[in-house]
């Protein structure tokens, strides 16, 4: 059997305390070694991360333009040599036959994108409990089935060579959400379709903390923001993520009275008394994220100014909206 030959391209910043789990999972991939190019790209980074890839037999690139996974992609991408390009994330490890699984439709040249499946890795505390509970969160078949177009996680996926030849490189400027753009890109192109293997499997360590996980989401509505200027109209409306926090928050006080007591029993994890409140603080962070990203001029800052001006405006459009609804519900 040949096997293609694959650069496995990984951005890390300040990675000193999970790198070598990752590194280590990587190093243990059953996969042929001289068919394989594992490259590291240090963005920014002022800890031990640079230090400890260095001990690894591995290529390490620096990229200090900007504080950016997707400009950090980049540059691996720009030096790889591999036909195959494969990413994954510091805060993942791989399974040994994670590369076997996720290329084994590599002869389809109808194929461009080959996703894998992303599974919690040990969630202890109430975060990492909440992040592997809900079917948002890192799911990479939902993201290949809702949505304006299929889309793959960097987590865990690989695209032909040809795939950037065609469409260019991940968009630097999207704080997130730019593997999404990317995603969109490649299909709308129109010459290479996605697939997804659910034996490749790469396992994603959540975030530890409430407050981690808060900043996820807010980083999340930064990058929604970028889609949405990208792809208007493609995109859920903020208002949407609004209603949301009600709904989730009404529905956690709804089930307290009964799962605090099923709790105090000891016939419920602490997660299903909290569940919809932390659903409910994400949304918050999401709106967050819109909102501050709405407000981010060019020189990077946030004016008070912009903010108003996002918010008044779309108050207007949601009470236009609402004034529409209500007159067409009342002519039929």
């Amino acid at each position: 059997m040949t096997f293609p030959h694959v650069s496995i391209i990984i951005p890390a910043y300040n990675a000193q305390s999970i790198l070598r789990s990752c590194l280590d999972s990587v190093m243990d991939l059953d996969y042929p070694k001289d068919r394989l190019e594992v490259i590291l790209v240090n963005n920014n980074s002022t800890d031990s991360t640079a230090a400890i890839a260095e001990t690894y037999p591995i290529t390490l690139l620096h990229e200090e333009g900007w504080q950016s996974s997707y400009l950090a992609r980049n540059h691996g991408i720009e030096r790889a040599r591999g036909e195959i390009l494969a990413f994954t994330d510091v805060d993942c490890f791989v399974s040994p036959k994670w590369l076997k699984y996720l290329l084994l439709q590599r002869n389809n040249a109808e194929i461009g994108c080959f996703a894998g499946k992303i599974e919690a890795h040990e969630p202890v505390t109430l975060a990492e409990q909440y992040a592997f509970l809900d079917e948002e969160n890192h799911n990479q078949l939902r993201c290949l089935m809702v949505g304006y177009l299929p889309c793959a996680q960097t987590a865990n996926v690989a695209y032909r060579r040809d795939v950037f030849d065609r469409i260019g490189l991940f968009n630097p400027a999207y704080r997130s959400g730019g593997d999404v753009d990317f995603s969109w890109r490649m299909v709308k192109d129109g010459k290479y379709g996605i697939v997804y293997e659910s034996e490749a499997l790469v396992f994603h360590k959540h975030r530890v903390t409430m407050m981690s996980l808060y900043r996820q989401t807010k980083k999340y509505g930064q990058g929604f923001t970028e889609l949405q200027k990208t792809y208007p109209g493609h995109c859920v409306r903020m208002t949407w993520f609004m209603q949301d926090i009600f709904r989730f928050t009404f529905r956690g006080l709804v089930s307290l009275p009964k799962n605090l007591y099923r709790y105090f029993r000891g016939k419920v994890p602490a997660i299903d008394v909290w569940f919809y409140f932390i659903k409910a603080m994400n949304r918050i962070g999401l709106v967050h994220g819109i909102i501050r990203a709405h407000g981010r001029g060019d020189d990077g800052q946030v004016s008070r100014l912009r903010v108003m001006h996002y918010l008044i405006k779309t108050s207007v459009i949601r009470l236009r909206d609402l004034i529409l609804y209500h007159e067409n519900s009342a002519r039929k």
